[in-house]
């Protein structure tokens, strides 16, 4: 770790995902949460920046790819499957609005049979949180997210998900 600090210098760590020995981490080397670095064990460089207007909300390795969660402002957000030279992909048609910019918090991803999924919560509202879903291998096509569950008021939030013999 002293090897990564000394590279990073006063840049902060949000949120990260290691994949093929390597460690991805979204931080505010660009600006707030618009960069994603990529440490190999000896190097830290960026990988890949966003516009102004973007942020980066959240990052996972699964099934052997990266995906990016990003939100637009307090209007849109979004989710991107990036390949190996730091290329963004968009998946689907923008995430509902109920996880989207201000009022909700970043979320969390899974994937399970062949299905993308993506959970988040309002930090103020009637829903304590849902879960959207979306077949990746045709989400090109198929845009739309559908709505896989409600998690009750009261009850909790959603704050990580897991696949399972999936």
């Amino acid at each position: 770790t002293s090897t990564l600090l000394a590279q990073m210098g006063n840049n902060d760590i949000r949120a990260g995902a290691m994949l093929n020995g390597r460690l991805y981490y979204i931080a505010r080397t660009v600006a707030d949460n618009r960069s994603i670095r990529v440490f190999d064990g000896t190097v830290d460089r960026l990988f890949t920046a966003l516009p102004s207007g973007y942020t980066f909300m959240h990052l996972a390795a699964l099934k052997g790819a990266l995906y990016a969660a990003v939100a637009n402002g307090a209007t849109n957000a979004y989710l991107y499957k990036l390949d190996s030279a730091g290329r963004i992909k968009q998946i689907g048609a923008a995430l509902p609005t109920i996880i989207n910019g201000v009022g909700s918090d970043a979320g969390t991803l899974a994937y399970h049979n062949n299905d993308l999924y993506f959970a988040g919560y309002e930090s103020g509202g009637a829903v304590a949180g849902k879960i959207y879903r979306i077949r990746e291998p045709s989400a090109l096509t198929t845009t739309a997210w559908t709505l896989d569950y409600t998690h009750p008021v009261g009850a909790g939030r959603i704050l990580s998900l897991a696949s399972y013999k999936g």
